[in-house]
């Protein structure tokens, strides 16, 4: 059975019966907690880890309201848009001095855009999601060695590129790593 993770906030007036009971294994009811006073303005009371149907609610039917707004998506999970986007599929390969479609294909995959834009690390295009998973930069970075953020970095023979970077053929300026997928 699936579960529903529900923030609940309070206010002087509002009424939800199930805080009165004891849910399974969810310990005693609030009422029940020392100190426990109803309060004058909304508070977030913690989480609940119950089924919609252990609230007394029917599937997708619950009002969220107040300043959240909205009502829960009545569509069955299965129907549902992703939460977030989906991961860029593929990985980074420590590739120093390789052009990124050559070496890609020789894995057997293609070389693409990584998660910040980018198909190919050098010492001055450094992918943040690269350098997470090992890339090192054996010829130095130009200025750092920092991630960059979103760039979209391209192989040129064996060096690679931002657009508009000079194409001067420095050591900075050679494939250290390549997105694969």
């Amino acid at each position: 059975m699936s579960r529903l993770w529900l923030a609940l906030a309070l206010s002087l007036g509002a009424c939800v019966p199930e805080l009165g009971r004891v849910l399974p294994d969810r310990g005693p009811p609030v009422d029940d907690l020392p100190g426990w006073q109803q309060p004058d303005q909304p508070t977030r009371i913690g989480v609940i880890d119950a089924a919609p149907s252990e609230l007394g609610i029917p599937h997708g039917t619950a009002d969220l309201g107040g300043r959240e707004g909205g009502k829960v998506d009545q569509r069955p999970p299965d129907q549902r848009p992703p939460d977030s986007p989906p991961a860029a599929t593929g990985k980074w390969y420590q590739a120093n001095q390789k052009n990124c479609p050559s070496h890609c294909g020789s894995l057997g995959k293609s070389n693409a855009a990584g998660p910040e834009g980018a198909h190919c690390m050098s010492g001055e295009a450094r992918s943040g999601s690269g350098i997470a998973q090992g890339i090192t930069f054996p010829w130095g970075c130009f200025s750092s060695c920092a991630p960059m953020g979103a760039h979209q970095a391209t192989s040129d023979g064996t060096n690679c590129y931002m657009p508009g970077q000079k194409k001067d053929g420095d050591p900075t300026d050679r494939t250290v790593g390549c997105f694969c997928k």
